[in-house]
Parts: C-alpha cells; sequence; structure tokens
C-alpha cells in the first residue's frame, strides 16, 4: 500500500510511541490505514475501552507469560477487550503495575 505523507508521518509518530513507550503500548488513534500499517509492521493493535493500544510483539508475550505464572493474582494481563463492569469500573492496572517495579527497583 502507497500512503500519503500525512499518513505516513502518523504512522511513524505511533511506532515512535510504542517503541518510547516505558512499558511496550501506545494509545493510538482508530484510523483504519494505521491501524493496517502498524499490524503489517508486525504491531499487535487491540480495541480496549473504547480506544485503541497497540503494542509491541514482546511486549504482550511478557504480559502473557507473567500472567500464565502468576494467574489473576498477577497484575498482568494480556491485551483482550475489556467491559468497564460496576466491580471495576476502569480500574487503573497500569499505575498498580508501575508501583510494583518501582518497589522492585527500590529493594534491588
Amino acid at each position: 500500500m502507497i500512503y500519503t505523507p500525512e499518513q505516513t508521518a502518523k504512522i511513524l509518530d505511533a511506532i515512535n510511541g510504542i517503541e518510547m513507550s516505558n512499558n511496550g503500548w501506545s494509545w493510538v488513534e482508530n484510523d483504519p490505514a494505521l491501524i493496517g500499517a502498524l499490524r503489517i509492521a508486525g504491531y499487535l493493535v487491540f480495541e480496549v475501552r473504547g480506544g485503541m493500544k497497540a503494542y509491541t510483539r514482546a511486549a504482550q508475550e511478557a504480559l502473557a507469560s507473567e500472567y500464565k505464572a502468576h494467574g489473576p493474582a498477577s497484575f498482568a494481563v494480556p491485551a483482550r477487550a475489556v467491559r468497564n463492569t460496576p466491580q471495576e469500573p476502569g480500574f487503573d492496572f497500569e499505575a498498580m503495575i508501575l508501583a510494583r517495579q518501582e518497589r522492585w527497583m527500590m529493594d534491588a
């Protein structure tokens, strides 16, 4: 596929956001051309809570292996569509993950 200069800039900006994030994922615009280009480039893109998240394959594999090793007790949850429920109205798992990582770094 041939992209316009604007689409190319948007794709490169999204890739930069994913690669430079501290956790291997980034929110991306819900644009079919962008999502298609990211998937072609090897990124995993999911619709989550009405937005789009793009992950590196390594980040998604790390989340999956952490979840497999520790099950529901793990803060790592592989990406999938998530529904807000009364029991979990947008609970911030990422903040828990970052807090846990910070505790590990302080103990090292």
